[in-house]
């Protein structure tokens, strides 16, 4: 069987072979057939600070009788081979465009040991199992780094000494011409099948300056919610321990030197000039380093350094909070230090001036407007870390829902209200029959158990409205509490929040009026902030009765026995217990 060339057509069927164990797709002639996977014309960052740089190539054996031994070679292509190269993809062997690296800069190697020379790396596949091998391209990183930087130099110097000759050269050179690591796959054996299409690899190493990310969202701020209930509890491990931000710094390649990175607090300026053109946002300054007593809030450096010992990509910020000092009470203030990274710092004497100047810190984020209408940004790489207080939810869902009175199930679910998808919802009766079941003093109801382990006293609840048609939101409502386990005798005498008739046992949802339930529009009966926003019981609790008797409309929900009468709808919904004393 004489050796055959796979043309582009069997591409698509090759690919299929690769994710597979069925050879049979092949047509019988192309017995055994080789390939580089992601062949083809590449780019590959490596890094000013790495030494070597390594690329990993895998050669692949497919075709119709993949059990038949064959011979592979991947190699570094010679003029001649890279003329035929050219000559196929640009048409020209004498093609200028594309230039191949200088045989220093690179070099084969197997995933263990050196190749031939460093040039060629031959592989025979024995068995149908044998259908892979793995070679590297290894890119000398800082000869490549330091031949480019070589050509800036000479074209900032023709620029400056007036030389158009020098300076269009070594610009030529720079943007002109595509420098590639030419690497091709043989066989030699003649009955052995190459797919022509995957058979080159051309790898142009770009050279970059490493820079340090901070994982900090976008607007450089990064607050952990501290849970309201678990701070309360004097004696719980959550409240003695501490919090730890995990704040991580890292660099994309392999470090060969050790260095610092020296960074510092500046909270007074930093927080004010966020507040100050940040309106969406308010920071607090917390206390940091007190000598002793109750401010000691944090027990890091203010003004310190960290550390990247050698071969090490990442680090975390060395902060700490105790979570004892913090006030349960305050859910109105966002907590914050800011943190600074300035400079660098070598402890190795050693380390070279050209490695010490490619590492980069990451331009800061946060920008303002000055008043000439320039853009101006912080010093150095500024974040904020902090905390805030929030009340957790109680983790209800729809297995601590008892039933309600006028489900209107064709529309909704209970499930619905907890899925976290504004695009569902639950939905109360809007027919006729299904609001007999409505009486005085209850409107429109559901029942929940509540999921805490204790009884609780006091409650809040969060509404989102529902998503693009008809946002009915609850407007006002009246709660009601029992602690009775059997439902018939629950049923019989449930106990409203507030005694002295209906009225007085309604509750109005801030903000929400005709027309002020837009889609999605997040609305809050009570609130958690302080203790005074709770919605508080005459006493502990495990069941409530959620009633609606007005919507957003201002339609009543007593109505029974009119197929026009109101109704109500919900995306989410979200409670919160508590006990206040």
């Amino acid at each position: 069987m004489k050796k055959l060339y796979v043309a582009s057509a069997m591409v698509a069927l090759l690919a299929a072979a690769t994710s597979c164990d069925k050879y049979d797709i092949y047509p019988e002639q192309y017995g055994k057939v080789l390939m580089i996977k992601d062949a083809g014309e590449r780019s590959v960052t490596i890094y000013a600070t790495e030494e070597t740089a390594p690329y990993y190539v895998s050669v692949m054996k497919n075709g119709h009788t993949p059990e038949d031994p064959a011979q592979a070679t991947l190699k570094v292509l010679n003029d001649a081979e890279f003329g035929e190269y050219k000559e196929k993809y640009y048409g020209s062997k004498d093609f200028a465009g594309l230039v191949p690296l200088k045989p220093e800069f690179y070099y084969l190697a197997t995933t263990d040991t050196v190749a031939t020379d460093g040039n060629e790396i031959d592989h025979t596949f024995m068995t149908a199992d044998d259908r892979y091998f793995g070679a590297l391209v290894v890119f000398n990183a800082q000869a490549i780094s330091d031949w480019r930087a070589d050509l800036e130099n000479r074209a900032r110097e023709a620029n400056r000494t007036k030389n158009p000759e020098e300076w269009a050269l070594a610009t030529d050179t720079l943007n002109n011409y595509t420098f590639v690591a030419p690497i091709g796959l043989y066989s030699a054996n003649k009955n052995d099948s190459i797919n022509a299409d995957n058979r080159y690899l051309m790898l142009t190493p770009v050279v970059e300056n490493p820079v340090v990310s901070v994982s900090v969202s976008n607007d450089a701020v990064y607050l952990v919610d501290q849970n309201r209930s678990l701070l309360k509890d004097e004696t719980s491990d959550y409240r003695q321990g501490m919090y730890e931000p995990e704040i991580i710094l890292s660099i994309p390649c392999p470090n060969p030197y050790g260095f610092q990175i020296k960074y510092n607090n500046n909270p007074d300026t930093d927080i004010k000039r966020f507040n100050d053109h940040h309106k969406d946002m308010v920071l607090t300054k917390l206390p940091l380093k007190a000598d002793s007593g109750d401010k000691n809030f944090e027990t890091g450096p203010v003004a310190a350094t960290i550390e990247f010992p050698v071969g090490v990509t990442e680090v975390r910020l060395p902060f700490s909070f105790y979570r004892k000092m913090m006030d349960y009470n305050d859910m109105e203030h966002n907590w914050v230090t800011s943190v600074q990274l300035k400079s660098f710092s070598w402890p190795d004497r050693n380390t070279p001036t050209k490695i010490k100047n490619s590492l980069k810190l990451p331009q800061s984020e946060l920008t303002w407007t000055d008043a000439n209408g320039n853009t101006q940004r912080y010093d150095g790489y500024t974040f904020f870390v902090g905390y805030r207080v929030v009340e957790e939810p109680m983790e209800i869902d729809e297995g601590c829902v008892l039933g309600a009175n006028d489900p209107e199930l064709t529309e909704g679910s209970f499930a619905a209200m907890f899925d976290d998808d504004l695009s569902t919802f639950y939905h109360s009766a809007w027919s006729a029959n299904s609001l007999r079941e409505r009486q005085r003093p209850y409107g429109s109801y559901i029942d929940f158990e509540m999921p805490t382990k204790e009884p609780i006293n006091a409650i809040a609840i969060k509404f989102t409205a529902r998503v693009h048609s008809n946002p009915h939101s609850p407007k006002v409502l009246q709660l009601f509490y029992s602690n009775e386990p059997n439902e018939a005798e629950r049923n019989a005498n449930w106990k409203p929040f507030v005694e002295g008739g209906d009225e007085k046992n309604e509750v109005t949802v801030p903000g929400v009026g005709k027309n002020q339930a837009a889609s999605g529009q997040v609305t809050w009966l009570g609130g958690i902030k302080n203790d005074k926003e709770w919605i508080k019981a005459p006493e502990t609790f495990r069941y409530l009765r959620m009633s609606v008797v007005k919507n957003n409309l201002d339609e009543s929900l007593y109505t029974i026995g009119s197929a026009a009468a109101g109704y109500w709808n919900v995306a989410e919904l979200r409670m919160y217990g508590t006990v206040i004393n």
